[in-house]
């Protein structure tokens, strides 16, 4: 079924491409497609639905098309994920949404991450600079020390703690 509809909108995509040859959004999104047919067709089609839309958000994502990445994500999620596959896409998600600077949906999806596994050095250090962005210190501090604890020689949330702990007693 997956595949049927992958191959319907190929044929779609390449009509549109013999019409406007030179669009390159067309081109793109077939090119995307393509892609999405050779992996589901291929001797390694294990991929299930939700892994093969978290590979799709990550080429967005490499591209910096950073809302295409958050849909892929948002409908891997919505795809029954592993909890190991939904950490990854979570954390994805979370770094698309850094980069648009949506420092709440940053927080949001790091969250999700840190309930289902709560050692992620990875979602504590993204959450806490979303909670500096958005000037919530204290929560930064206490994500930045948490990293700390599970990894000593994270310099980036040492880095974090010093440069808050300044903040903090600028604000006294």
């Amino acid at each position: 079924m997956l595949a049927k509809n992958y191959s319907e909108a190929e044929k779609a995509f390449s009509n549109g491409l013999r019409i406007e040859p030179n669009n390159e959004d067309l081109r793109r999104k077939h090119q995307t497609v393509t892609e999405l047919i050779r992996n589901l067709t291929s001797t390694d089609a294990t991929l299930s639905p939700s892994s093969i839309a978290k590979e799709e958000g990550t080429r967005h994502f490499k591209e910096s098309r950073y809302l295409e990445a958050i849909d892929c994500y948002s409908r891997a999620l919505h795809l029954n994920p592993t909890n190991e596959e939904k950490i990854a896409i979570l954390n994805n998600r979370g770094l698309c949404y850094k980069q648009l600077q949506n420092f709440s949906d940053v927080v949001a999806d790091c969250t999700a991450v840190l309930e289902l596994q709560p050692t992620n050095v990875k979602a504590l250090i993204r959450r806490g600079l979303a909670y500096e962005s958005i000037e919530k210190y204290k929560l930064a501090i206490q994500d930045m020390r948490r990293t700390l604890e599970i990894d000593p020689s994270a310099h980036i949330a040492s880095e974090a703690i010093a440069r808050l702990d300044r903040i903090l007693k600028m604000m006294v």
